[in-house]
């Protein structure tokens, strides 16, 4: 029985390196997922910020038919899409959106593998329309 410890202690510890490894391999990248109402409220707060900029993923003639205000068209389609991306400044705060969520997801995980370091996306898109600059509301006293 002793003669076959080692092997144990060895091969539990080889399935433990190799789990871990397989964990790490497959972590998702984090980025904050924000819905309708809260990107209203992020845009309302960073308005004017020099270091907030806001990615519309879309097609041109998607972000044609209407866009975020100040929003910068960047074609998720387009060959040279992560060229532009990875010419970004990796210390300011993006706002990504796209038409349903899908590339804009894509685009702010691929953002943050790549060291972005504060990245906000449009969880459903412009599904519920194009968010703007709001305020949150307040209570008022009569």
């Amino acid at each position: 029985m002793k003669k076959y410890l080692p092997l144990f202690f060895f091969s539990l510890l080889g399935l433990t390196a190799c789990d871990a490894l397989r964990q790490g391999m497959n972590s998702e990248v984090e980025y904050t997922q924000l819905n309708y109402a809260e990107a209203e409220e992020l845009l309302y707060a960073k308005q004017g910020q020099p270091d907030f900029l806001i990615l519309d993923v879309r097609t041109p003639a998607e972000a044609a038919q209407g866009q975020v205000p100040e929003a910068v068209n960047l074609d998720f389609h387009r060959s040279d899409f992560m060229a532009q991306i990875k010419r970004l400044d990796r210390h300011q705060t993006y706002f990504v959106y796209c038409q349903s969520g899908y590339r804009s997801a894509k685009t702010a995980s691929r953002m943050v593998q790549l060291g972005f370091t504060e990245v906000f996306n449009l969880t459903a898109g412009l599904a519920q329309g194009i968010p703007h600059p709001k305020a949150k509301a307040t209570k008022t006293t009569p």
